[in-house]
């Protein structure tokens, strides 16, 4: 027959021998019955309401979970990337983020407070919830060398943590809120694009602008323009009926050759002879200046 102590013990395990004070009620536990277990040391107090069970080795997962279990937090920063398994990040200072309001001065660990804490979305690991890469992505680079993050960055995309429209979003996202790590984040896709980074993550970014400031409705993808020769050019983003073309340029990130450059050059004369404004945006705009380059779509719209 199963026990309260064995019930315990289950829950327990699944918390690296860690559980709350309230836990312990709601699998049926009086206050009397929990104080004499503390007293006979069957559990140990490690933190405010938390308790280890049986004397079990506190290890570093146990000092993380008990964070997340005072604080209601996540694993977050450095601990979240040595819990995803990112290389060079080993175990040390636990650090967390957690909802304004929540922080515990009885814990020794590093507490990020997060104005928005309910919009994160965490991963489990080994039982302990922890910042998901999409995130994952925007703070780490307010914790570590620039060199450091980067790594850790194409390493995400490399191992298939996240794509690179995915940092794109988040940049997007997180960079709007100013959020620390959102510079770090912005220096990486701008060192990157057209070497790791795909011209195609250039057009999810302008899109997902585009979807923000909803207009995204009053341009079309892909669009394909003719004249009386044939096939002018296929356009990044267009406004038929106000023949407004869109176009996304990567050329200082990466060389074209001159034959190239030189005939990307003739089809925007062909399109502009054809009466259509041509607005040309580079990655740098799209990711540095994003409220500007959005001002200028509008205006070429006619809109206010």
């Amino acid at each position: 027959m199963e026990t309260l102590d064995s019930r315990a013990a289950d829950l327990a395990r699944s918390q690296h021998a860690l559980i709350t004070r309230r836990q312990a009620a709601a699998l049926g536990f009086s206050p009397s019955a929990i104080r004499r277990r503390r007293e006979a040391g069957r559990w140990t107090d490690v933190g405010p309401g938390t308790y280890l069970i049986n004397g079990s080795a506190v290890t570093f997962r146990t000092k993380v979970m008990l964070a997340c279990l005072v604080t209601g937090g996540v694993a977050s920063h450095r601990t979240a990337a040595h819990l995803i398994g990112l290389s060079g990040f080993r175990e040390g200072r636990v650090e967390v983020s957690v909802a304004r309001g929540r922080a515990s001065q009885a814990l020794d660990v590093d507490q990020h407070l997060r104005t928005d804490f309910a919009t994160i979305v965490p991963t489990v690991i080994d039982g302990i919830p922890t910042t998901a890469p999409e995130r994952l992505v925007a703070d780490l680079g307010a914790t570590v060398s620039f060199g450091r993050y980067e790594r850790a960055v194409i390493e995400m995309v490399g191992r298939k943590m996240l794509s690179w429209d995915d940092v794109v979003k988040s940049r997007m996202r997180h960079g709007r809120r100013g959020r620390n790590g959102s510079a770090a984040l912005r220096h990486v896709l701008l060192r990157q694009a057209g070497i790791e980074v795909p011209e195609s993550a250039l057009e999810r970014a302008l899109l997902l602008l585009l979807q923000d400031a909803g207009i995204d409705h009053l341009l079309e993808q892909q669009v394909e323009v003719h004249d009386r020769d044939g096939f002018v050019m296929r356009v990044d983003f267009a406004n038929r009926e106000r023949r407004l073309a869109i176009e996304l340029d990567s050329l200082e990130f990466h060389l074209y050759d001159a034959q190239a450059f030189h005939a990307d050059r003739a089809k925007r004369n062909r399109l502009e002879l054809l009466g259509w404004t041509v607005c040309a945006f580079t990655w740098r705009q799209v990711i540095e200046e994003p409220k500007r380059v959005i001002a200028q779509i509008r205006r070429a719209l006619g809109l206010r």
